[in-house]
């Protein structure tokens, strides 16, 4: 984990993530740009777009299930979490921030939508 300032583009975690993917390493984003404790979800940032289409590395979305109740009386909660496949996007398609992160989205509303059911 290391920080990240929400309140603009930061290119010391851009570069941070960078190197951790360049290792192999996993690299954890919510690409709302933060927890989201509502359980609907926003609009998603270009960050994790931009660092899957810039690495061409695959995408694990994960939803997050009951985490408004993660702190229930000073003691952890339990909540689930659902992994989908993994998204490659194509390397020769050209394609902008906003589709990719909006696909990342659909693929994590998915997962949401399949717990309901």
């Amino acid at each position: 984990a290391f920080p990240v300032n929400r309140r603009r583009p930061d290119r010391g975690a851009i570069k941070k993530a960078f190197t951790h993917l360049e290792k192999g390493n996993v690299v954890g984003i919510f690409p709302e740009g933060t927890r989201n404790k509502t359980g609907m979800l926003l609009s998603p940032f270009a960050g994790a777009a931009y660092l899957a289409l810039r690495t061409q590395v695959p995408v694990c979305p994960v939803a997050l299930i009951g985490t408004q109740r993660i702190f229930y009386h000073g003691f952890f909660g339990k909540f689930q979490a659902r992994i989908g496949p993994v998204i490659q996007f194509e390397p020769e398609k050209k394609q902008d921030l906003e589709l990719a992160a909006q696909q990342m989205m659909e693929k994590i509303q998915e997962l949401l939508d399949f717990q309901s059911n």
